[in-house]
């Protein structure tokens, strides 16, 4: 062992801890302390932890100028000091909430607190551009771009964000990225023709549910293939063939299919996974009657015509 790797070995250790502590902080939404924890250590691991050091770094500017007002009795919005929302903009989180509880068929357990970030953190390298959701065990969490305010794409990013909630809380933590990502475009009403017609001509190749789920990370920040897009395109079609496939509202039943993933015992969970089906795949045939790759063959556009026959 050098004298280097001995002087370095404690520097090391107390990162580490440090940033032990600091995730557990922020997984808590303590994002004073997470701030305080991981600030001295943001270069450890080689500049791992940068993105998550963004996101806390962020949150904590918001935090720090505690301005804040409680929408309804569940949700609660926060602001940075030199940025104020306009009340409709306030009222659109209640009414974005409202909307995918009753479209979704959902019964919320826990409140939402909403971050809006200063727009000077809107740069190149921040991960998660267009906002993120987290659960923070007591609370759900949606943190969203404040240079969104006063735009049409703020009321679609509440919705999106306001699924992923959604999800995380019926689907107990089980659901696969493709179909949490076609469920919250679902709730945002995202527009599809122009992809359905790359995929129909081949344009954009149509991935299989494993391949779908690891186009999902792909490098955000460096994508000129545009993989992301269309992974969430892809995933987009999925959702809204399901939502058009049932007799109820079709938004209903994929609420129920978040349901199927926590209504087994351990019994039937054994015997799923001997007889190889995945989480989503049992929870897709308990609703909709049909597996995965059944699912993504149907769900595929051809000829130039929408996935549910019509042109």
């Amino acid at each position: 062992m050098t004298p280097g790797e001995t002087d370095s070995s404690p520097a090391m250790h107390d990162s580490a801890v440090a940033w032990q502590a600091a995730l557990k902080a922020y997984q808590r939404d303590e994002i004073l302390a997470a701030y305080d924890l991981a600030r001295p250590h943001v270069g450890a691991y080689g500049g791992s932890m940068l993105a998550t050091w963004m996101s806390i770094e962020a949150e904590w500017r918001t935090r720090m100028a505690n301005r804040m007002a409680s929408v309804s009795p569940s949700i609660t919005v926060e602001w940075p000091m030199d940025l104020e929302p306009d009340p409709v903009d306030l009222e659109q989180a209640r009414e974005a909430w409202d909307d995918v509880v009753a479209r979704f068929g959902w019964q919320p357990a826990a409140p939402l607190t909403i971050c809006l970030l200063d727009p000077h953190h809107d740069v190149r390298y921040f991960p998660y551009r267009g906002g993120y959701y987290t659960n923070r065990g007591s609370h759900h969490k949606i943190v969203l771009p404040g240079g969104l305010l006063g735009y049409d794409d703020f009321g679609r990013a509440l919705s999106h964000e306001i699924a992923h909630a959604m999800v995380e809380e019926r689907a107990g933590g089980l659901c696969p990225i493709w179909l949490n990502e076609a469920i919250a475009q679902v709730a945002d009403r995202s527009a599809t023709e122009g992809a359905r017609r790359r995929f129909a001509s081949s344009l954009w190749p149509w991935l299989n549910p494993r391949e779908l789920d690891q186009a999902f990370g792909a490098n955000r920040v460096d994508d000129p293939g545009q993989r992301v897009l269309r992974a969430y395109m892809q995933a987009c079609l999925i959702g809204q063939w399901l939502a058009r496939r049932s007799s109820n509202p079709g938004e209903r039943q994929l609420g129920a299919t978040l349901d199927a993933f926590t209504d087994n015992g351990l019994i039937k969970d054994i015997w799923l996974r001997i007889r190889g089906y995945t989480a989503a795949d049992e929870a897709i045939r308990q609703v909709f009657g049909l597996g995965e790759e059944e699912l993504f063959q149907l769900a595929r556009p051809h000829g130039g015509t929408s996935a549910d026959g019509r042109s």
